[in-house]
């Protein structure tokens, strides 16, 4: 699905979530704001984990935002790593 998306010239974003009623965790990815081949609707999934577009030169992370994988925000919600 990446590959699909660079190759179109669009970079992806690669999201891992869960769900608590019943449980269940999924990845998926988005293009342009739109979920990629996926049977179940925006917000079904709650992210924990975002791996998104690497940052321009000269743009800076927004709040929420880490450099790190993993590294969560601090209102206790998804974590955001960009590539290198």
């Amino acid at each position: 699905m990446c590959l699909l998306c660079r190759a179109r010239g669009t970079w992806p974003t690669w999201r891992t979530g869960v769900r608590t009623h019943p449980f269940s965790a999924h990845a998926w990815g988005e293009a342009d704001g739109q979920l990629i081949g996926e049977p179940y609707p925006a917000g079904h999934y709650r992210p924990l984990l975002t791996i998104g577009p690497p940052l321009s030169a000269g743009e800076e992370a927004t709040a929420g935002e880490s450099d790190t994988a993993g590294e969560a925000d601090t209102a206790g919600g998804e974590a955001t790593a960009r590539p290198p």
